[in-house]
């Protein structure tokens, strides 16, 4: 966030952490808004997107970098079933948040005049080598980030793509 300040750039950060997102925001200054939310919850992901264009006018972008992890086996050692509790959780987080950052943003960025590239925005989803090669007991997060990024890679419209440095 502070390089994207420094290159000229407005970012919102969006957390559950309410003290600690509204501390960050004081410190980097105008340029910066905090937005409580909560990954899991899909009202909270509209309201950020909402909140970040009216506060700036336009959005150009969005970086999804919220994940989690549970390391946790299909059957553990006494042969107990994975808790579905956790399944869900870890879904909502890394499939359902990320999905629905993506939505909201792209419908607010094809508002946007298109640039000298014919682009209205990008959509960066930011995950770990897990996205990659699966660790032990953490299949569902290594199948989940790596469908959601092959999915979004092959989305053929006009908006949004990414550009090359």
């Amino acid at each position: 966030m502070r390089r994207l300040i420094a290159l000229g750039a407005n970012v919102s950060c969006c957390d559950r952490d309410v003290e600690r997102g509204n501390a960050l925001a004081k410190e980097l200054g105008p340029k910066c808004l905090f937005v409580e939310m909560d990954a899991t919850k899909e009202a909270d992901c509209k309201k950020a997107v909402d909140n970040t264009a009216a506060k700036f006018g336009n959005l150009w972008g969005a970086v999804n970098c919220a994940g989690i992890g549970a390391a946790t086996l299909t059957l553990d050692k006494k042969v107990a079933p994975h808790p579905s509790d956790v399944w869900d959780f870890v879904l909502k987080v890394n499939l359902y948040g990320t999905f629905n950052v993506c939505k909201y943003a792209a419908a607010v960025m094809a508002k946007n005049t298109p640039d000298e590239n014919g682009l209205r925005g990008v959509l960066i989803n930011v995950a770990s080598v897990a996205a990659l090669e699966g660790q032990k007991g953490q299949v569902r997060r290594a199948r989940l980030l790596k469908w959601l990024t092959q999915t979004r890679a092959r989305i053929r419209w006009p908006m949004p793509r990414p550009r090359a440095p």
